[in-house]
């Protein structure tokens, strides 16, 4: 099978996933009645260059996506995920997929959300250093997740490993 169009550059892919979001960002604007005008003056770009990236997102950088998506009250994450498509033919999978998986979760916000919302509630508490064990069924056994008191940090792991 031949490779999708956005295998042809780095170039083609950015564009992709940047008319993604700018589709994201179009319809956020429609349904709030938020002009290319307005977006300008609520992220202090000029009105030309909110419709420069719009009309060619070729041109966004992470800098301008999170700008757009916080002056519209939205927030934005970078995903990196394996579809068992390693050559691309099917291209990147449309962010909408992951926006209604993760709707459809009841909108986790962490791990032990992701247990609650699977019926699968979890003590996520310890007397011990701060350790919690969370089986979950995306990772084959448990993460372990490691609190620090003093930073307030979270780190994960796969306890298997």
């Amino acid at each position: 099978m031949d490779a999708h169009w956005t295998e042809r550059s780095i170039e083609d892919y950015h564009f992709r996933i940047a008319a993604d979001f700018i589709s994201q960002l179009e319809e956020k604007m429609a349904d709030g009645g938020i002009s290319q005008l307005e977006l300008a003056t609520l992220t202090g770009l000029s009105r030309g260059r909110v419709s420069q990236v719009i009309n060619n997102p070729g041109n966004i950088t992470v800098k301008i996506i999170v700008k757009f998506a916080r002056a519209l009250g939205l927030k934005v994450s970078l995903l990196a995920y394996d579809d068992g498509d390693p050559g691309n033919t099917r291209g990147p999978i449309n962010s909408d997929i992951f926006r209604i998986c993760w709707e459809n979760s009841g909108k986790p916000l962490d791990f032990w959300s992701v247990q609650e919302a699977l019926g699968k509630k979890q003590t996520a508490s310890s007397d011990h250093g701060g350790y919690a064990s969370i089986p979950t069924p995306y990772l084959q056994g448990e993460i372990t997740a490691m609190a620090s008191s003093d930073s307030g940090d979270t780190r994960f792991y796969n306890a298997n490993t």
